[in-house]
């Protein structure tokens, strides 16, 4: 999940998504070489984030940054290394979000 940062070059990499609700995974995708002890935190954070609409960061493991949007009770998150541009990886939740809304029923923006 090698990252465009607009300029054609890379403005960081994403290494892990996840589109959740309380305690339930709804997608996710993971880099081949992720450790996969990501989506076991990944999902205690999404147990433990409030429904209320909001955006938040959290580090991980010193070089890594949990991103999440929360809106309607969806939670969408990402893991970005911490030298990924903010505006990019805001970008890429919000276009997540835009899609998920578009092709999911029942669901708004």
């Amino acid at each position: 999940m090698a990252a465009e940062d607009g300029s054609g070059g890379t403005g960081g990499t994403l290494v892990y998504a996840l589109i959740g609700k309380r305690t339930d995974v709804l997608a996710e995708h993971m880099e081949p070489s992720t450790n996969i002890q990501v989506s076991t935190v990944a999902r205690v954070l999404l147990q433990r984030i409030s429904d209320e609409d909001q955006r938040k960061t959290y580090a991980y493991d010193d070089k890594y940054l949990f991103h999440c949007i929360v809106e309607g009770g969806i939670c969408f998150f990402v893991l970005s290394r911490d030298d990924c541009s903010v505006t990019l990886v805001n970008k890429f939740l919000d276009d997540v979000k835009r899609e998920f809304n578009r092709s999911t029923p029942g669901t708004s923006s």
